[in-house]
């Protein structure tokens, strides 16, 4: 099992996609939908984090960078490093966002 803790730039990429969902007055359904399946997803990864794929080629301060993917209706993936105990979600990444993207966030599991 493993404690679950953000990046400040994934708790960004979240918020800035709940906040263009009520931009777009789409229904409460959907947003609660996005963050369902974001929650799920973090469960998963606090259950058994090692089970996703690494990235292949990318490493962070030498650990293995996973991709936890996608949400079934947004298609949101969770970038993640395990370390020790604890999961450190780098990114709430959108499949339209430049790969990548993430990779200069600093880590401090």
């Amino acid at each position: 099992m493993y404690s679950v803790d953000y990046d400040e730039g994934a708790i960004r990429d979240y918020l800035d996609r709940v906040r263009w969902l009520r931009k777009q007055q789409v229904a409460q359904k959907v947003i609660s939908d996005f963050v369902s399946e974001i929650e799920g997803l973090e469960a998963d990864i606090s259950a058994d984090g090692n089970r996703f794929p690494v990235i292949d080629g990318s490493r962070a301060k030498g650990d293995a960078i996973y991709k936890a993917e996608p949400t079934r209706k947004h298609k949101y993936s969770l970038i993640f490093i395990l370390e020790g105990k604890k999961a450190y979600i780098l990114a709430v990444a959108a499949p339209e966002r430049r790969p990548g993207y993430w990779l200069k966030r600093v880590i401090k599991p």
